[in-house]
């Protein structure tokens, strides 16, 4: 037998790990059986790993591969080598025996009758033992149909004496032969959807478990599977409790929690996807180089998370030192743009961020803002605009200047009311990055046609995901953590 030894685990990292709420709650029961099914390269594998590290299982358990060597399962999985002792040992060696049941074991050339005795066995011998048989297919293909009804029985009947934890993989998921045996099942699937394949995890039947939702979003990005929530706009409000962003208490609390979110550009390219090539461009103060994004928002989602995806963007342009033009999401304060900011900055912005806004009724944070009037035309916007432009040109000559419009208040007119023909040739030659957000829909196609890039925030089956219209690439889903009470965004990308 190849074997390998599972050491200690360390604390789950939630945000590295994650499974479903309610098929967390599943496994973690004393004893069940989980039927795990889905087309090959769904993700079956990954999701059995998951598990046992998810469980924070340090001995006790006994993952069958049909299909790989053990050696070959820490290749496909590198992640593994920081949570397993691998140990070499020859076929046959003496010293290969275990007392114990803590192993990987390779099963590919195993007679399914020895096999299936030696899972038996381990079930009358061991207490509460974790076996995972991946893929059931491969023994259950050697039986004839009355043979392999007695064994699962047998199985079933042997692990609740034993109260023990079975899961089985299958790639057939029109075989219903297990279904009205085992506790639980779950089926893996992807489809293709514009320029990604989507996974989603469906829950056929958790025994004893409450399925709030029945299906959940899924990516194997560094073969780690990771399911998201599903949407839920209060994670993305402030605390009611009063933030200042700039403070030196927050500061320090900061120092260990989040701000080494963007410790580095390549983080940034990590979390805004086909933005990275704006951010990595040596830019020059002018000329057709210069880059324009449009962001797409679905009116659905709530103006606090186009806020805090925008913040990550624009905390990482202060701390390098370069110029930010802001124009918030309508229904969102200066202040309150400023506690998004909050997690990611350890000191105060200064005269890097310039806030395009209607009022200065927040004297504290006024230094910031540039005042739009009330009544201002969208010919009066544009002109003020340009004249920030052009201020925070001549004072910072060497530094890239960035903005964030929303296109809503310059015209999204069919009528021909709107200023993006003028808009966009100042942006182009004047601003290094411009980001246009538009929440209703666009109705001013040219201008699409004028972008760098284009990109997608949106709700798909419940879950935020951020998508690469221009140029093609992978689309991102989006989770959130709180920090101080405040919420940071982290991408992940869909694979």
């Amino acid at each position: 037998m190849d074997s390998i030894k599972m050491a200690s685990f360390s604390k789950v990292d939630d945000n590295l790990m994650q499974i479903p709420p309610e098929l967390m709650q599943f496994v973690k029961r004393d004893t069940y059986s989980l039927l795990v099914k889905g087309n090959s390269g769904t993700g079956k594998t990954t999701l059995s790993l998951t598990i046992l590290r998810a469980l924070e299982i340090r001995s006790n358990f006994f993952y069958i591969s049909t299909r790989l060597s053990p050696r070959q399962l820490f290749v496909n999985y590198p992640w593994l080598d920081k949570y397993v002792v691998r140990e070499n040992m020859e076929v046959g060696d003496p010293s290969n025996q275990r007392s114990g049941l803590s192993s990987f074991e390779d099963a590919r050339l195993d007679e399914p009758e020895s096999l299936f005795e030696r899972i038996t066995n381990q079930l009358m011998d061991v207490k509460a033992p974790i076996i995972i048989i991946d893929s059931w297919d491969a023994i259950a293909s050697f039986m004839d149909i009355e043979a392999r009804l007695n064994n699962e029985r047998v199985l079933q009947t042997w692990r609740e004496r034993a109260g023990a934890k079975l899961i089985f993989t299958s790639e057939d998921s029109e075989d219903n032969t297990l279904d009205f045996l085992v506790d639980g099942i779950v089926e893996l699937k992807q489809k293709a959807c514009r320029n990604a394949d989507i996974r989603q995890i469906y829950f056929a039947k958790l025994r004893g478990t409450k399925i709030n939702r029945s299906s959940y979003i899924f990516t194997l990005n560094n073969s780690i599977f990771r399911s998201y929530n599903h949407y839920d706009p209060s994670q993305f409000r402030i605390a009611n409790k009063k933030i200042n962003p700039l403070s030196r208490r927050n500061r320090g609390e900061q120092d260990a929690s989040s701000l080494d979110l963007l410790s580095s550009l390549s983080d940034v390219k990590k979390f805004t996807g086909m933005i990275c090539e704006s951010l990595s461009t040596e830019f020059s103060p002018e000329g057709p180089e210069n880059k324009i994004v449009l962001l797409e928002v679905d009116q659905v989602i709530t103006p606090n998370v186009c806020t805090s995806f925008l913040a990550k963007i624009i905390s990482q342009f202060i701390r390098n030192d370069n110029s930010i033009i802001v124009q918030p999401v309508p229904g969102v304060e200066p202040r309150l743009l400023l506690d998004f900011l909050q997690p990611y900055l350890s000191r105060k912005p200064g005269k890097n961020l310039r806030v395009l806004h209607y009022s200065r009724n927040d004297t504290e944070i006024s230094e910031f803002i540039d005042e739009y009037r009330t009544q201002d035309t969208y010919l009066e916007r544009f002109k003020r605009l340009q004249e920030v432009v052009s201020k925070i040109r001549s004072q910072r000559k060497n530094k890239i200047l960035m903005s964030m419009l929303m296109l809503d208040d310059f015209g999204n007119r069919s009528d021909g009311e709107s200023l993006f023909p003028q808009i966009i040739p100042f942006l182009r030659f004047n601003v290094n990055l411009s980001v246009l957000v538009s929440i209703k829909p666009l109705k001013y196609k040219e201008i699409i046609r004028n972008v760098d890039i284009l990109l997608r925030l949106k709700l798909l089956h419940n879950t935020l995901l951020l998508e690469s219209i221009i140029p093609d690439g992978h689309s991102h889903a989006l989770s959130v953590r709180r920090s101080l009470g405040v919420p940071t965004i982290t991408l992940d990308c869909l694979v």
